[in-house]
């Protein structure tokens, strides 16, 4: 029997539930303030301060990394809400993205550092072939990055951390200035405001819409939301596949950065960020595990077997609170 049906057979007869939809996500701005976004309510409320203009963002546990334009990279107490340290960079930091291990630091000249959260000290670098890197990414073992070059490319975690491991993504409609991820699709903002979005797994364009005036930052939002900022301060949540606007805010300074802090984390099998459990989430559970992509690792020990299969029914029956 198949690899396949065997997974089809173990999945087959598990129930349809709901998923919570309880999201936050962390507003930069560039006067320093970090602000948390209520995706329910529309509210932004005060989280702390920065000691720089925030240009970019990583979480680790329960810290969070905030990039400045002057070349420091502080972190950031989410328990306390209070500042814990910082190290200097030699990138200007105009994006960042993590593994869950070490921060991967972007330059606007092209160059990506791998540095080492802790200590600030540069693992690795490598400079990329279109530079004016606006945005990274790292969904699913990969590391991707987006630029004014228009360029997105994407590398696996797993390759050699070098220029060479770098393929094409794609080439989006207007000049990259913020990414994110909603099931299967890459989503691209672009500096004239439109929102384009990808197929993960061929590249192919899916469609786009208006988003806004210059999309600094996109965080996807369970139940097929999206979530756009502009650096007016604008933030638009919009319907993630038509871009029709559901709700608008302005949080009265210039916004430099989003985060996406615990979307989805609710209910982490509810892979297509849909908000319910359903086929669609098990055909994607399917499509990872036969691609031995990370998403279908759910217990978290490397490697893809029976047991993710098994973990994958025990908590779709179990269901999300």
């Amino acid at each position: 029997m198949s690899t396949r049906r065997c997974i089809m057979g173990a999945l087959a007869g598990i129930a349809v539930a709901a998923a919570a939809h309880a999201d936050t996500v962390l507003i930069g701005t560039q006067f320093s303030s970090i602000l948390a976004y209520n995706t329910e309510t529309g509210a932004a409320t005060f989280r702390g301060f920065c000691a720089g203009p925030v240009h970019s963002m990583a979480v680790i546990g329960d810290t969070l990394y905030l990039g400045d334009d002057f070349g420091s990279v502080y972190s950031f107490d989410l328990n306390t809400n209070l500042l814990t340290g910082a190290f200097p960079v030699s990138v200007d930091a105009t994006a960042m993205a993590t593994d869950g291990e070490v921060l991967f630091i972007a330059d606007s000249g092209g160059e990506i550092q791998k540095v080492d959260p802790q200590t600030g000290a540069v693992l690795d670098t490598l400079q990329t072939q279109f530079g004016q890197l606006t945005s990274l990414g790292v969904h699913w073992g990969y590391l991707y990055n987006g630029g004014l070059s228009t360029v997105a490319e994407r590398a696996s975690l797993f390759d050699d951390f070098d220029a060479s491991s770098f393929d094409i993504f794609s080439v989006c409609g207007g000049a990259i200035n913020s990414m994110t991820f909603s099931g299967i699709k890459v989503i691209l903002g672009s500096t004239n405001g439109t929102i384009y979005r990808y197929d993960e797994f061929h590249g192919d364009n899916i469609g786009y819409y208006a988003g806004g005036t210059d999309s600094v930052g996109v965080a996807a939002l369970t139940g097929n939301r999206l979530l756009i900022a502009d650096s007016s301060g604008q933030l638009l949540q919009v319907d993630g596949e038509t871009g029709d606007v559901l709700m608008e805010t302005n949080v009265g300074e210039p916004i430099g950065a989003l985060l996406a802090l615990d979307v989805g984390a609710a209910c982490p099998l509810d892979l297509d960020l849909s908000g319910i459990l359903d086929l669609g989430d098990v055909q994607l559970f399917i499509m990872l595990f036969l691609q031995n992509r990370n998403g279908a690792d759910l217990t978290g020990d490397g490697v893809l077997d029976i047991a993710d299969v098994g973990e994958f029914v025990s908590q779709f029956v179990v269901g999300c609170p």
